[in-house]
């Protein structure tokens, strides 16, 4: 309850310094693989999520793949959207 007043601050904080150790000349040196990596992981999220709603939270089929359209995309942003589920 103490950090609750900064706790946009330094989620925007946490953001940022995120941002800032992105490795940009990899991205120009690879973009087709990067791109192909990043679409596996999520890909891969996608189905451990579905199947994690399915089995430990007991959804349905259109709920479970709600859930893993939500997470699957996000990183660290996943907890913050996670929280408000």
């Amino acid at each position: 309850s103490q950090i609750e007043p900064f706790k946009g601050l330094l989620l925007g904080l946490f953001f940022i310094s995120v941002g800032m150790g992105a490795n940009l000349s990899l991205l120009l040196e690879m973009p087709l693989v990067l791109l192909g990596l990043t679409l596996l992981l999520v890909a891969v999220k996608l189905v451990l999520l579905i199947g994690v709603g399915r089995l430990a939270g007991g959804l349905n089929s259109a709920s479970a793949l709600r859930l893993g359209m939500v997470l699957a995309a996000g990183g660290e942003f996943a907890f913050v959207v996670f929280k408000l589920g």
